[in-house]
């Protein structure tokens, strides 16, 4: 077996093939935040829920005044409320997937250290 070879394997395994599996993990945080549109939700934070919106009307009614102002309150909580769901879930399953990803590349750098330790366990069990 050729050095040049095992140093070439030794350099994929401890950086080339990480660095591609947290470009991977990091193209999958990309597809979440951008699925659930974490970052259109929070520009959007306190708009009206589905623009529902009602309008004062001409003239100057007070009953009608204070009837449209809460119900318009109203709506924008709800969407405030709706858009804090979704922006949570989005950032659960950002802090899911890097936990994950993290996982991935840690038990990839332990890897080598586990087949060493099978190795020499497999020969111990044969003798």
């Amino acid at each position: 077996m050729d050095i040049g070879m095992v140093l070439a394997a030794i350099k994929w395994h401890f950086l080339e093939a990480p660095f591609s599996i947290a470009k991977g993990a990091l193209n999958i945080l990309w597809f979440n935040f951008h699925y659930f549109s974490v970052d259109t939700l929070v520009r959007s934070l306190f708009s009206p829920w589905r623009r529902q919106t009602w309008s004062y009307g001409k003239g100057f009614d007070l009953g009608r005044y204070l009837e449209v102002f809460f119900s318009n309150m109203i709506s924008r909580v709800i969407g405030a409320v709706v858009r804090l769901s979704v922006i949570t879930l989005g950032l659960i399953g950002g802090m899911l997937v890097l936990a994950a990803s993290m996982s991935i590349l840690l038990l990839w750098y332990l890897t080598p250290i586990g087949i060493f330790f099978a190795f020499f366990h497999g020969i111990r069990i044969l003798f």
